[in-house]
């Protein structure tokens, strides 16, 4: 009796884990790896300020570029975002649905456009209340082998609905910035 009730409770635990490991590893973010959204092949789309275009996504500021297969991505998918689009540096959200007090953890991969100047490029990331500011070379990228790397951290929901923006900080009339792709927010 003792060694059924004991693979009783093992079950019932195990059960109850099984659901916190799926909420736990669920990515909140839409569309984090720019997937959907407008076709661009090999070339390039810009979007202004206002557009939703990008599907899960509202660009904030300025103009943003979506990049099809012109440069090599870290998933593989041939789909990224310059953060300065055609016409200077932009910014791009998305909000989504947190818990107060409960942690989570920012991840994306960083690379920038080595097409053009600047030679070093400015990223903010902003989420709840933290603000994460990064700089990127591309001395030694190219559109063959971009050099990414995929920052992490966390941060700590104060609210229901939490937004996480991608600002590039590169001077007025830049036209190649940090390159973001595989975006997500995981508990």
């Amino acid at each position: 009796m003792r060694a059924r009730l004991s693979t009783v409770l093992s079950l019932c635990v195990l059960s109850l884990m099984l659901p916190t490991t799926a909420i736990a590893s669920a990515n909140l973010i839409k569309n984090g790896g720019f997937k959907l959204g407008p076709t661009v092949g090999s070339g390039f789309a810009t979007y202004a300020k206002g557009s939703t275009a990008i599907p899960g996504w509202i660009v904030t500021m300025g103009t943003v570029d979506v990049l099809g297969s012109a440069w090599h991505d870290p998933d593989g998918d041939g789909r990224s975002i310059d953060l300065d689009g055609t016409r200077g540096p932009g910014a791009i959200a998305q909000a989504f649905a947190t818990v107060p007090g409960v942690k989570y953890k920012v991840t994306f991969s960083l690379a920038s456009n080595p097409q053009c100047g600047p030679l070093v490029k400015r990223l903010t990331v902003t989420v709840g209340s933290v603000t994460k500011r990064y700089t990127f070379s591309s001395a030694k990228a190219s559109t063959s082998a971009m050099s990414w790397i995929e920052p992490t951290f966390p941060f700590v929901a104060t609210a229901k609905t939490s937004t996480l923006t991608f600002t590039s900080t590169d001077p007025a009339g830049s036209l190649c910035g940090p390159a973001i792709d595989s975006v997500s927010v995981t508990r």
